[in-house]
This record gives C-alpha cells, sequence and structure tokens, in this order.
C-alpha cells in the first residue's frame, strides 16, 4: 500500500464525481454577470459548493453514513430524504442535465444533425461500463479521466488567461455574492455526498485499509485534494467568465457562454 498515492488518486476520482455538467456551466456565468468585481461571486460560489462537499465527508465519513447523519432527525425522516435525494440526483434533475450538457458542448457544435436519444444511450452505455464496479470507480476516474479532464481544463483556462476575449467589465450590483451562493448551490453536490463516501470507504477497504480511524484520516485528506482542484479550476472559470462580461449579455444560455 501507498497512501500518498492512494490520497492522490481517490482525490482526483473525487474531483471527477463532483465536476459535473453544473459545476463547468455556473462558474463562467457567475463570471460573466460580476465582471471586474467576479472574486465576490467566486467566493459565494465557493462557499455553497466546496464548503459543503468537505464539511458533508467530515461529517459522514465520521458518522460512517449518510443515514447516521440525517437519521438522528428520526429513521423515517432519514430514509425519506435520503430516497428523495437519490431521486433529484438520479432521473428527476442531474441524469438529464449530464446528458444535455455534454450533448450541447460536445457533439451539437460538430454534427447538429445527430440524434439526441442514439447519444445519450451511447453516453450512458459508456458511463455504466466504466462504473459498474464499485471497486474499480476510483482507480478508473483518478488514475485515467481525472488527468484528461484537468489536462483540457489547464489548457482552457491558461489560454483564457494569457489571451482573454473579452474585458472586464464594472457590474453595479449588490447581489453578487448570493448570486454566487445561489450558483454553488445549484450544483447539487451536496445530494452525491452520501453515496460517494460510501465509495471512498469501499474502495479503501479493497486496497487493504481496515483501521476506521485511518480510513477516516484517508477521506478528508482525499477531499482536501478534491476540494483544492475545484476552487482553482472553478476560479479559472469565473475568471474566463468575467472576460466576456464586454462581449456578451448575461441573457446568454450558459452553455453557450461556455461554447462561446
Amino acid at each position: 500500500m501507498n497512501k500518498n498515492k492512494d490520497i492522490l488518486i481517490i482525490g482526483f476520482a473525487l474531483f471527477s464525481m463532483f465536476f459535473g455538467a453544473g459545476n463547468l456551466i455556473f462558474p463562467p456565468y457567475i463570471g460573466i454577470s460580476s465582471g471586474s468585481s467576479w472574486l465576490i461571486s467566486f467566493l459565494g460560489f465557493i462557499l455553497a459548493d466546496v464548503g459543503i462537499i468537505l464539511l458533508s465527508i467530515i461529517a459522514i465519513s465520521k458518522a460512517g453514513s449518510l443515514q447516521n447523519v440525517i437519521g438522528r432527525a428520526g429513521k423515517k425522516f432519514g430514509i425519506t430524504l435520503e430516497f428523495l435525494m437519490m431521486l433529484c440526483l438520479g432521473p428527476i434533475l442531474v441524469i438529464p442535465r449530464t446528458g444535455a450538457t455534454t450533448f450541447e458542448m460536445s457533439i451539437l457544435p460538430l454534427a447538429k444533425n445527430f440524434n439526441p436519444v442514439l447519444f445519450s444511450v451511447i453516453f450512458f452505455s459508456i458511463t455504466l461500463l466504466l462504473t459498474i464496479k464499485p471497486t474499480k470507480v476510483m482507480d478508473i476516474i483518478g488514475k485515467f479521466l481525472t488527468p484528461i479532464l484537468l489536462l483540457s481544463l489547464a489548457f482552457l483556462i491558461v489560454k483564457g488567461i494569457v489571451s482573454p476575449i473579452g474585458n472586464l467589465e464594472d457590474v453595479n450590483s449588490s447581489d453578487l455574492f448570493i448570486t454566487g451562493v445561489t450558483q454553488g448551490y445549484q450544483t447539487m453536490d451536496a445530494l452525491g455526498i452520501g453515496g460517494i463516501v460510501a465509495l471512498i470507504m469501499t474502495s479503501l477497504v479493497s486496497k487493504g485499509y481496515t483501521d476506521k480511524n485511518e480510513n477516516i484520516s484517508l477521506a478528508i485528506k482525499s477531499a482536501l485534494i478534491a476540494c483544492v482542484g475545484l476552487t482553482v479550476v472553478y476560479g479559472g472559470l469565473t475568471f474566463l467568465g468575467a472576460t466576456a462580461s464586454s462581449l456578451y449579455d448575461t441573457n446568454i444560455s450558459q452553455t453557450a457562454l461556455l461554447i462561446n
């Protein structure tokens, strides 16, 4: 066992798991709506997204499960809440948003006549193949998918900083921080915390870690790596959105803004 390597791989995997559709399209939007004051909205976004992620992972890993946390308000309440959270993560909100955003960003600009239903079948079939074995999820994502994702994001952000597409506009608004908070909350990362912490613990056990306190420590350290990565990437994407504040109106769709 190599603790540092395992912490890094799981931290990378956590980054990718939390970096979903909303995490990609919301930061540029708060940037364009904040202009030169983008840092204020960015801080609100980080508080409502990364802050909740970190605190939730610490709480759930120490408690043992999500049910041990929310079940303190009553067993029936805990089960009902967890069921509703899974519904939101599944067919109601997250799965449709993930498929739609991926299609609009990666396929539609290149092949406008491609069938969205066929794309969904292919996209989610690949997702199933990559995640069907719980003990392998962390390694597959952390070792292979996250490095590709980080390199792509780094290229986009560095290119946007070195050669910005526009100038930072002054925005007169008293709601910048609240805008960041609401957008950060809408990523809905907090809803998936329970299942993700369970995956972390399953992965650690499969790697040979059996001590409960050690697993809690490793989970928290991995979460810190993921949260630092999310903060850096969010900051870059928010800044890129801010540089577009002189070019596009805030009524532009979030996906169109990111593509542009």
